[in-house]
């Protein structure tokens, strides 16, 4: 037996005895702490969570110290308490994204459901909205177009005057404070070079918005847009 192995292997004995229990455990962590550490580097964990996996590993070693039989070395023991770390580590992390996911989707669905519903849902002279960009009604300093208050869905004509004919729009709907309430990317134009979106209530709340449409290269128009409070 090598110098090490009797060093680790008189620690050890030690440590089930009871012997000077936080001195050899301490030597033990000196021993093994950056060989750990670059087995967990070695399974891409970032440096925090190799860190963390160290420890991890040491606190099970330090609980399960007096089961240890020695029939194999030490250091296999160690690996395989390391290789169980990390592994948990993983299942926890994949256990998590899953429930993100889920969680996610269950309010995706629901969104979506909700919408479905609205649309579904008769409206007695829904209202339909030509906008061009520029020519809109004045209030104020702002031109906008306004969605009343009992409309709870809404189409939207927008009549884009550009010199180039596109094949693809994308629209962006944003807040006044910037944010982006709604977005679509692939809509197509119809024979007259218009475009049509049906939108809901729900989807965008109320407030005053702008109206984005891009073509394929840049910013072709923008609208103002008022949805009313209840």
């Amino acid at each position: 037996m090598s110098s090490s192995g009797a060093s680790v292997q008189a620690i050890l004995q030690e440590l089930q005895a009871g012997i000077a229990v936080e001195e050899n455990f301490r030597r033990l962590v000196d021993l093994y702490h950056r060989p750990l550490y670059r087995f967990f580097t070695r399974h891409g964990f970032s440096p925090q969570d190799c860190l963390d996996l160290t420890q991890e590993t040491f606190l099970g070693i330090y609980r399960g110290i007096a089961s240890f039989r020695g029939d194999a070395r030490f250091e296999t023991w160690l690996y395989r308490v390391a290789t169980n770390a990390w592994r948990k580590r993983l299942r926890q992390a994949l256990a998590a994204a899953l429930l993100a996911a889920t969680i996610g989707l269950s309010v995706w669905v629901a969104s979506l459901r909700r919408t479905v519903d609205e649309l579904s849902r008769p409206q007695v002279n829904a209202p339909v909205i030509d906008l061009y960009s520029g020519t809109v009604r004045s209030e104020g300093a702002a031109m906008v177009r306004v969605i009343p208050r009992e409309a709870r869905v809404f189409t939207l004509i927008l009549n884009p005057v550009s010199a180039r004919k596109e094949k693809e729009y994308r629209i962006e709907v944003v807040r006044a404070d910037g944010s982006r309430a709604w977005s679509a990317a692939g809509l197509k134009p119809n024979a007259y070079g218009s475009l049509s979106l049906t939108l809901t209530r729900r989807a965008l709340g109320a407030g005053d918005f702008r109206i984005r449409l891009y073509g394929e290269e840049s910013l072709i128009a923008e609208y103002a847009l008022r949805v009313e409070g209840p």
